[in-house]
């Protein structure tokens, strides 16, 4: 059985409480509002005004789920959403949970790992 406690050693370049989050498959509006969910809960490396390109097909972070963020409200989108999320598996949990506050949430595949864990998630909005 492998324990899942904070360390800290980092997760593939990420510190045990960091998560990479990559959007895709939707428009740059879209990913900026899951984006401005993520900023207003935690701390990333996205600045609060940083707009997605609108020619990108893929946008970037790394999110730092300390401290605990309080839940979102829930968040309309125009179109689904692709966020693929890489991290240690307390971190992932953390971010995981703020996602379902905002949005609708449905796994489309999982790789789970020793230290780490990629999850694939649909993201749709929230009413």
């Amino acid at each position: 059985m492998t324990d899942h406690t904070r360390t800290t050693t980092p997760v593939h370049g990420y510190g045990p409480t960091a998560v990479g989050v990559t959007l895709s498959a939707c428009a740059a509006q879209d990913a900026a509002t899951v984006f401005a969910v993520l900023c207003a809960a935690y701390e990333t490396d996205r600045g609060p005004d940083d707009r997605p390109a609108e020619d990108a097909t893929v946008w970037l972070t790394t999110v730092d789920v300390t401290p605990e963020a309080p839940r979102p409200a829930p968040t309309l989108l125009t179109a689904p959403v692709t966020a693929d999320l890489q991290g240690g598996h307390d971190a992932l949990d953390h971010l995981r949970a703020t996602l379902d506050a905002a949005f609708e949430v449905t796994e489309t595949s999982a790789t789970p790992g020793d230290q780490e864990h990629a999850v694939e998630l649909r993201l749709t909005g929230r009413a």
